[in-house]
């Protein structure tokens, strides 16, 4: 046994980090390494089951940002944002410009449509107080106030919206070092919450907090990976499946930790 344990511990960090998706032993394991190799496990392990939502989102905002710069130079109607709310010539329900190649671009001040009445894949719609975006599934809404976008014509939007197309690659950068940085902090709230749910399933095993806080770290390798994966490529998913499969994980993992013998058991065996 402890050579067993020697070996394990002795694996590199991409073979650890392999096998926390499907070897219990190894997983349970985990209990023994240093607290920064598994501050390490967490930020890959937040990389990886990011990636796919990660690059989707800035695909989905540059062709977007490329779209929207494209379509409103085809001929804008005449509008204003004032206080946060868009307002168009006339007091018109709606306006849609549409592009086979560019998609849709809907100014709906009244929000009038529903998602049913969009056509093509890809939709930009300037809504009463925000801008949508709907490409691949996905959505994305920001506000006038938050893009700065007051007291501004259509004539300012075109501009804004070029100088916007122009720093976009910096502006994606930021964006997703952000989101990576939320999410490894949500992540490592996770691991905290549910290991101390896990002290209830270590029954008799001599196990800590910081060991518990390690095993699911390293237990949550697969649902988490999984669950996003899954999430942002085919469909949605209730988080309620994300954290059975974690605990589940858990409990196996625990198992293969030898319960303590007792002293009678001792007693007998000398």
């Amino acid at each position: 046994m402890p050579h067993r344990k020697g070996r394990i511990l002795c694996m590199s960090f991409m073979s650890w980090f392999y096998k926390s998706f499907y070897q219990f032993k190894v997983i349970a394991y985990s209990r023994f390494r240093p607290i920064t190799n598994t501050l390490g496990h967490i930020l890959f392990l937040v990389f990886v089951a990011s990636l796919p939502y990660l690059i989707i989102m800035n695909v989905t905002i540059y062709n977007t940002v490329h779209q929207l710069k494209e379509t409103i130079h085809i001929g804008l109607p005449t509008f204003s944002i004032e206080n946060g709310q868009l307002t168009l010539e006339n007091d018109e329900t709606y306006i849609e410009l549409y592009n086979d190649q560019l998609g849709s671009l809907i100014l709906d001040p009244h929000e009038q449509l529903t998602e049913h009445d969009y056509h093509g894949e890809h939709v930009i719609i300037f809504s009463q107080h925000t801008i949508e975006m709907y490409s691949a599934n996905e959505s994305y809404s920001l506000s006038y106030s938050l893009l700065g976008l007051n007291n501004v014509t259509n004539s300012d939007v075109i501009e804004r919206v070029d100088q916007l197309s122009n720093f976009l690659p910096l502006l994606l950068t930021i964006v997703t070092i952000l989101l990576y940085v939320i999410l490894a902090g949500t992540a490592y709230l996770g691991v905290t919450i549910i290991a101390l749910f896990a002290l209830l399933l270590r029954q008799n095993r001599k196990l800590e907090y910081r060991h518990m806080w390690s095993v699911s770290a390293h237990a949550m390798t697969l649902p988490t990976v999984a669950f996003f994966w899954i999430d942002a490529l085919l469909l949605d998913l209730h988080y309620i499946w994300f954290l059975l499969f974690s605990i589940t994980m858990i409990i196996f993992s625990i198992r293969t930790i030898p319960l303590p013998r007792s002293k009678e058991s001792i007693n007998q065996n000398q």
